[in-house]
């Protein structure tokens, strides 16, 4: 935690912003950070809410990433920089950054990019990720064909389980997940509830005791809505994409009458105006905790619980 990572790439590849400090360094900026982006919903917190917030280290801080996408430009494999000085104003691409290796990638995938070999006019864009311990290659032929999964396979299963602790499933709740993916939490929270998954894309496992409706989220409460159906959950799970919940989205929900909300995030500031949202619903934080999904790079993932006041 206290040794300094460094990168041959950084900082024109861009993909990690905190190389040259500690880890320890750089949990504590996103924990000042993110108390930071509270004080604008200071009335959100309880006072020790915010004093015993902490953030859930990754047990890899390189050698982690289970999942990447890289860019093929005339054969050659890389990243595009961050480079602010490549903006829509400017009109400037961003430098393409060739590359042999990526530190915080697993070592499987790593082997990968070195055996892959491309023609000098070949360009794609391509994702690496593991599948059963299996590397699979695939082209994203379009800017939103994203296959979502969490890219840190040991935080990812740290955080399952703090969702597990948070909703607490027991085998007469029914549970709505929302944006439910590749069934990160469906799957294990099923086997010990009745669960409904709602999401555009599915790529998820099946089970006898899930249910998954592919469609928009609002246009899959509307089902459950004809079925008759949609007040029967008690518990709502929902992880959504940076953006938050969609303001109509947000009216249904606060509409509902759940005794338990668990969120999960990758944007703060999405976050605690849904938080503030679900509040004027008559709901309270109850339980807050972050995780350092990626390391060395300023994003961070939270988990929060908000119970229904009675």
């Amino acid at each position: 935690m206290n040794d300094v990572v460094t990168c041959g790439y950084f900082p024109g590849c861009g993909g990690c912003d905190l190389l040259g400090m500690t880890y320890r360094e750089t949990l504590k900026l996103k924990l000042d950070k993110f108390k930071k982006t509270i004080l604008s919903y200071r009335d959100l917190f309880k006072t020790e809410q915010i004093e015993n917030l902490k953030i859930i280290a990754s047990p890899l801080q390189t050698g982690y990433r289970s999942r990447c996408q890289l860019h093929v430009i005339n054969g050659k494999i890389g990243f595009f920089s961050k480079s602010k000085s490549c903006s829509v104003q400017n009109n400037l691409k961003p430098e393409f950054v060739e590359i042999q290796e990526c530190k915080m990638l697993m070592p499987e995938l790593n082997k990968k990019i070195t055996d892959m070999k491309f023609p000098l006019n070949y360009n794609a864009k391509i994702e690496l990720y593991l599948n059963n311990n299996t590397v699979c290659e695939r082209i994203v032929e379009k800017k939103f064909d994203n296959y979502f999964t969490q890219i840190n396979p040991s935080v990812n299963q740290i955080l399952i389980n703090e969702v597990i602790n948070f909703i607490k499933p027991q085998q007469n709740d029914n549970i709505l997940d929302l944006y439910c993916g590749s069934g990160n939490f469906t799957v294990p929270l099923s086997q010990k509830a009745g669960i409904c998954g709602i999401d555009s894309k599915i790529h998820a496992v099946s089970s006898g005791r899930i249910e998954y409706i592919e469609a928009d989220i609002n246009a899959g409460l509307k089902i459950l809505e004809r079925s008759g159906r949609l007040r029967s959950f008690s518990k709502l799970l929902i992880d959504p994409p940076r953006s938050g919940i969609n303001k109509k989205t947000m009216q249904k929900l606060g509409d509902m009458d759940f005794n338990t909300v668990v969120y999960v995030s990758c944007n703060p500031d999405s976050l605690l105006r849904d938080i503030a949202g679900f509040k004027n619903s008559g709901y309270l934080l109850s339980g807050i905790i972050l995780f350092d999904m990626f390391p060395f790079t300023r994003h961070i993932e939270s988990l929060s619980l908000l119970k229904k006041i009675r």
